[in-house]
């Protein structure tokens, strides 16, 4: 667990290329400044199975930066799930390169969307009618053009 204790962010991902994975985040300041569970000024990176509650934003990705990949994140109980000012990828798919990759890449692409608390639903606009466990409707991601085409139904990380 990374806790903000109310000031700033919990992790701000400034180098290019990195993966962060598996980590609670929580206790973001609480201005629209930024103050974030994962705050991105970088790009090329995997945001990959966390859980970001409790702050103003879950994730923001400042402007200018691209390239990003989300995927299964539980984004719950933030003022503003996440916030986009850049063009990332919200339901992508980790490249696989060797065996050991593939067999690791396999396992994880079968992990559900990204889960938002505010969209997990029927009356925040999350159906589920074909009972995959995802969103029939895709979430747009606030502050630009992203969109999530898997949002997840369920909770996967707590």
């Amino acid at each position: 667990v990374i806790n903000a204790s109310g000031s700033g962010s919990a992790l701000v991902l400034m180098a290019n290329g990195t993966t962060i994975k598996g980590l609670n985040l929580t206790g973001s300041g609480q201005c629209g400044c930024g103050s974030s569970g994962i705050l991105v000024q970088s790009s090329n990176n995997t945001i990959l199975n966390n859980v970001a509650y409790g702050n103003y934003y879950g994730i923001y990705v400042r402007p200018g930066y691209t390239n990003n990949t989300f995927i299964a994140n539980d984004l719950i109980y933030n003022r503003v799930a996440a916030k986009d000012e850049g063009e990332n990828l919200w339901n992508g798919i980790l490249q696989a390169e060797g065996q050991q990759s593939l067999a690791e890449s396999a396992v994880e692409n079968q992990m559900r969307g990204n889960h938002y608390s505010d969209f997990d639903e029927p009356k925040e606009g999350c159906k589920d009618l074909n009972n995959d466990g995802l969103c029939d409707r895709r979430k747009k991601i606030d502050g630009g053009r992203s969109i999530d085409s898997c949002a997840s139904i369920a909770v996967q990380n707590l």
